[in-house]
């Protein structure tokens, strides 16, 4: 059994995230494509401004926290 890197609830096969995680990280990319395309936005400009984004669920920001401290190391 292999755990969630960010909140240790189990994960799917070999994930490194759960099913929560990963579909907040899939919904970010697939996103990310749209905002690209229509602002002309670099991956870590759209996740700052993401992030700062009111409605922006936990989960998301949890994946955006996680995701700056894997480009980190």
């Amino acid at each position: 059994m292999t755990q969630c890197q960010i909140c240790g609830r189990r994960t799917e096969k070999d994930d490194d995230l759960c099913r929560y995680h990963a579909e907040a990280q899939q919904n970010l990319k697939d996103v990310y494509e749209r905002w690209k395309h229509a602002l002309d936005i670099t991956w870590d400009e759209y996740l700052t401004r993401i992030v700062e984004l009111e409605g922006t669920g936990r989960w998301v920001k949890e994946v955006i926290q996680y995701l700056r401290k894997e480009d980190d190391s």
